[in-house]
């Protein structure tokens, strides 16, 4: 669905037509659609690929991180009657006539205790950013973290502890954070309400005391805006690796024994962007 944001505090107008927006006002799109602007108008269209999920092993060894979606931004004039295709999904992107098409891969699970690849982006003539990598789960009651989507560079990769990677800016058209302060994440773990982990770097710039993922710990924290999810490994018990951050945050990974079951942290969708210049 369309989301309409901005600094100005205009109320949204009553037809989503990017020539009705003012100047830092954005839509943000979580659906695939087409548009077709009434005029000309300058943007800038940011695209995010989709996280991956965390995996689950009831071994000591074997779980990891999923990786995050790769961005992509570009500046273009959009013509008046032109009809444009915005596509939302593990692959994010913006096409249309006369313009180079703009995609953001999404992030992949991991596999065998090695994180998921990070999306890569094409297209932008901006910035093309690719999502970090999830976390290794090679050492006994490690799960590693999902990785964080690249702002000002190629994204964060995910600990092998259990610490999610993380993002230090998030510009203002992703304002949507997993909680009321947006420099924390949230404790919970794969959105189950379990508490909050206690190692790890998973939220939007925060501190190991407050975001990411435990190496003993039964659950992992939520990833703040963009950022993947903690991973947890347990001893006996059931295990939740925490999920990643709207947008395109990779979900971290869980170990249990195998008197346990563990449950891998999802990653998130990705989204497009576009910001009247």
């Amino acid at each position: 669905m369309p989301v309409l944001g901005g600094s100005s505090g205009a109320v949204a107008p009553l037809k989503f037509d990017l020539s009705n927006l003012s100047s830092g006002q954005f839509i943000l799109y979580t659906l695939s659609t087409t548009i077709t602007p009434s005029a000309n108008v300058d943007v800038i269209v940011t695209a995010v690929g989709g996280g991956g999920s965390g995996t689950t092993t009831t071994s000591v060894t074997g779980a990891a991180g999923g990786g995050a979606g790769g961005l992509s931004q570009s500046a273009f004039t959009l013509v008046s009657g032109t009809t444009y295709t915005i596509t939302v999904g593990g692959t994010s992107s913006f096409s249309g006539s006369g313009i180079t098409t703009m995609t953001a891969g999404g992030g992949s699970s991991g596999s065998g205790g090695t994180g998921g690849a990070g999306g890569t982006a094409s297209g932008g003539n901006i910035i093309n950013n690719t999502g970090g990598s999830g976390g290794d789960s090679t050492l006994a009651w490690y799960a590693g973290g999902g990785g964080a989507i690249g702002v000002l560079g190629n994204g964060a990769s995910g600990s092998i502890y259990g610490g999610g990677g993380r993002i230090d800016f998030v510009p203002e058209i992703f304002p949507y954070t997993n909680s009321g302060d947006p420099f924390q994440s949230v404790d919970n773990a794969a959105d189950i309400g379990m508490g909050s982990a206690e190692r790890g770097s998973g939220g939007l710039g925060g501190t190991s005391s407050t975001s990411g993922g435990s190496s003993y710990s039964m659950a992992a924290s939520k990833g703040g805006v963009g950022s993947g999810g903690g991973g947890a490994g347990t001893n006996n018990y059931l295990a939740y690796g925490g999920s990643g951050g709207f947008p395109g945050g990779g979900g971290g990974g869980a170990i249990a024994a195998s008197s346990g079951q563990p449950f891998g942290g999802r990653g998130v969708q990705g989204c497009v962007v576009i910001q009247v210049v």
